[in-house]
C-alpha cells in the first residue's frame, strides 16, 4: 500500500507540474455553475465579480467528509457482518450508517440554497 501511494503521488504531483493549466475561461465557466468557493477559487471569484465566497457548508464541512466516511464503511462493513450472520457486529455498524447519514442530511436541510441560474445571470450582469 505504502508503494502505490509513493508511486501514485509522484505520478499525479508530475502530471500536475508538467501539463499546462486549464484555461481560465473554462475556470469561469465551471465556477459559474458550480460555486465551489474556499480560499482555492478566491482569485478566479474576484475576477468574476463575486467576491470572495465562504466554502459551500461553512468551516464544518469537513464533518461531513468525515461523516461520509463512516457512513459509507460502516452500512460496507455493516451489511457484511450481516452476510456472515454476525448479527450484533452488522446491526450496530448499520446505526452508525445510519447515525452518520443523518449528520449529513441535517447539515444539508440547514444549508441555504445554491444560486439558481437566474442569479448567477444577474450578478454577471451587474457585474458588467
Amino acid at each position: 500500500m505504502l508503494i502505490t501511494v509513493a508511486v501514485s503521488t509522484i505520478i499525479w504531483l508530475s502530471v500536475t507540474y508538467l501539463t499546462p493549466a486549464e484555461d481560465e475561461a473554462v475556470l469561469a465557466s465551471f465556477y459559474r455553475r458550480v460555486r465551489p468557493g474556499g480560499p482555492g477559487w478566491a482569485a478566479v471569484s474576484e475576477k468574476l465579480g463575486f467576491g470572495r465566497e465562504q466554502i459551500p457548508g461553512g468551516a464544518l464541512a469537513w464533518t461531513n467528509w468525515v461523516a461520509g466516511i463512516v457512513a459509507v464503511y460502516s452500512t460496507l462493513f455493516g451489511i457484511g457482518k450481516l452476510v456472515f450472520g454476525e448479527w450484533g457486529a452488522g446491526l450496530i455498524l448499520l446505526i452508525i450508517a445510519t447515525v452518520a447519514f443523518a449528520w449529513i442530511a441535517r447539515s444539508f436541510r440547514s444549508e441555504p440554497p445554491a444560486p439558481s441560474a437566474a442569479m448567477v445571470a444577474e450578478d454577471r450582469i451587474a457585474a458588467d
